[in-house]
């Protein structure tokens, strides 16, 4: 799987920067392509070919004092589109997506009774 689509070193209409997103595990970077490991820290699209524009569109958890959800590094119009969508993690604790999400850095305040990791489900969203 390649992440850039197109013969171009920089972005443009028709040469896009495209990947699943990620789950806070880095992929496995090879010359001309990115292995995904098969797991939940990797999310393909539903519909489409699985891949959204963008650089490493990611979602994850971060803890600060509280747990925060933060999904980064998505371009329009990813951002509105998962605002209300039901992310399941480990528990199975469920929440939705908020538009507090992609604002850092405060992001999404989350209560769990789990902890943070993993997410088994998220909207929109499967596993790779």
């Amino acid at each position: 799987m390649s992440e850039l689509i197109g013969g171009s070193d920089v972005n443009s209409t028709w040469a896009k920067v495209r990947s699943p997103v990620w789950g806070g595990l880095l992929p496995i970077s090879f010359a001309h392509s990115v292995e995904y490991p098969v797991n939940y820290f990797f999310w393909k699209t539903v519909e489409g070919n699985g891949l959204l524009r963008g650089i490493n569109p990611t979602m994850d958890f971060i803890f600060t004092t509280v747990w925060q959800f933060s999904a980064t590094n998505f371009v329009e119009p990813y951002d509105t589109k998962f605002v209300g969508e039901t992310v399941t993690i480990t528990g199975p604790d469920t929440f939705n997506i908020t538009a507090a999400a992609f604002i850092p850095p405060a992001y999404q305040t989350v209560t769990t009774t789990t902890g943070s990791n993993p997410i088994t489900a998220i909207g929109l969203l499967t596993p790779v």
